[in-house]
């Protein structure tokens, strides 16, 4: 077992609250920093005060599911790492967690399991650079003052605007694409219709 990422925050929402200990006391005997909810209201909350490296959430909550805590989690941090725990296997509901970035694990979870689980989590979580999108579009502005070439373009990736460079264009410094950006109006032709003055 390897140590704890330093100062890694593990959140725990389950309405079991023998599960929730249980995790929390393997997770705190491998080194991590454990948070324990077992509502869903009261993961929410700790969940905004604390932002979490790792989800711990149970399918279950009640009226509410863990899906919809991890949904709004995603929405502060869209990089956040889950794992969604089920006492069952259900093929609809790992794949809807997969499809928002959780790891889906069926109970009963040991506590190896589960301290294993966060350790491939926190691993991931601490290598993926989190640049703040205000940081990237401020970066922008501020190359717009200096006139400088347009060398990026915006995509969405998981609702998170990220900036991603223009590769070089045969050898030439710069992109002739940027052409298109920044004077994207068409020469007019002759017999257009559309562009000519009539």
């Amino acid at each position: 077992m390897q140590l704890a990422p330093l100062n890694c925050t593990v959140l725990i929402v389950d309405t079991d609250i023998k599960v929730v200990h249980g995790f929390a006391q393997s997770l705190r005997l491998a080194g991590y920093t454990v948070f324990e909810a077992t509502s869903f209201e009261d993961g929410k909350r700790l969940w905004r005060e604390i932002m979490p490296d790792v989800l711990i959430v149970d399918i279950r909550l009640g009226q509410y599911n863990g899906l919809q805590l991890l949904m709004r989690a995603r929405s502060d941090q869209p990089l956040v790492k889950a794992i969604i725990t089920c006492p069952f296997a259900d093929q609809v509901l790992e794949a809807e967690a997969r499809r928002f970035g959780g790891n889906f694990m069926v109970k009963p979870i040991s506590p190896s399991q589960i301290v294993g689980a966060v350790e491939s989590a926190a691993s991931t979580a601490k290598a993926i650079p989190n640049t703040p999108p205000i940081l990237l579009e401020r970066r922008r502005t501020d190359r717009r003052k200096k006139n400088e070439p347009i060398t990026w373009v915006e995509r969405r990736v998981n609702d998170r605007r990220v900036a991603t460079p223009l590769p070089e264009a045969d050898g030439r410094a710069g992109d002739p694409r940027k052409d298109l950006i920044t004077n994207h109006s068409p020469e007019p032709r002759p017999g257009d219709r559309r562009l000519t003055r009539q």
